[in-house]
């Protein structure tokens, strides 16, 4: 395998794509993502236009045996951002919404095609060369090998403006919890308590005690109290 550059007029969508089956030639191929992705490539042709192409991940191509060209195996949907950002011509007689054709093509207008043309990519030798790294891409933890995300709390770790989180991590600080609960707290399903924090009508109404509902999981009552108020979405106390 090689990284290279090439032509955006040059990288073909792959007709063996596993998202779609069927697909005919470069334009239904174009048509059926843009169909089938709607709001979400607009949302990646966004995220393109403003901070250009994810620097962390090339776009995977191997040679087209009939041509010059070469085909994506994997980065589909950043190619047809891509073509689409650069020449939004191509919207005007697809079958999509002409709500999404307009919003791609208000973004395309201020568009610096140098983001995206010469595309970065990575050249393989062959189709079964590249499926060992889309496999582990598209198919889960594959025991470790593959993509294992982030849970909840590391999620709100990193955002680091979750208010959920600074509950658990109030709670970690001043609950004076025991080794084994303290431990446990770690893989506490962060999202149960943003929908109770987040709930105006339900068990968290006025000045409901959280506290009762993170000591009832760990069958402790923990020494400190949180509350929701009218004036703070949180309150704690010690």
């Amino acid at each position: 395998m090689n990284d290279l550059e090439l032509d955006l007029e040059n990288l073909l969508f792959d007709l063996d794509n596993p998202r779609f089956n069927g697909l005919s030639d470069q334009r239904a191929a174009l048509q059926e993502i843009v169909s089938n992705q709607g709001d979400k490539l607009w949302k990646l042709a966004q995220d393109i236009a403003q901070q250009g192409l994810n620097p962390t991940e090339r776009v995977s191509v191997i040679t087209n045996e009939k041509s010059d060209k070469h085909i994506v195996v994997e980065g589909n949907r950043r190619l047809a951002a891509s073509k689409l950002l650069c020449n939004p011509a191509r919207l005007d007689d697809m079958d999509i919404a002409t709500s999404l054709k307009v919003k791609i093509k208000k973004l395309a207008l201020n568009f610096d095609s140098t983001l995206v043309d010469p595309m970065p990519c990575v050249l393989f030798d062959s189709r079964e060369e590249a499926n060992h790294w889309i496999e582990l891409r598209h198919t889960g933890e594959n025991d470790g090998a593959g993509i294992v995300p982030w849970d909840g709390q590391a999620t709100a770790r990193f955002r680091g403006n979750n208010s959920s989180f600074q509950v658990l991590e109030f709670v970690r600080a001043k609950g004076a919890l025991a080794t084994n609960v303290d431990a446990q707290m770690e893989n506490f399903p962060i999202t149960n308590l943003d929908r109770l924090l987040g709930d105006p009508d339900g068990v968290c109404q006025g000045s409901c005690r959280v506290s009762h509902f993170l000591s009832g999981l760990f069958i402790l009552p923990l020494r400190v109290q949180i509350y929701r108020t009218d004036r703070c979405p949180i309150a704690c106390a010690a």
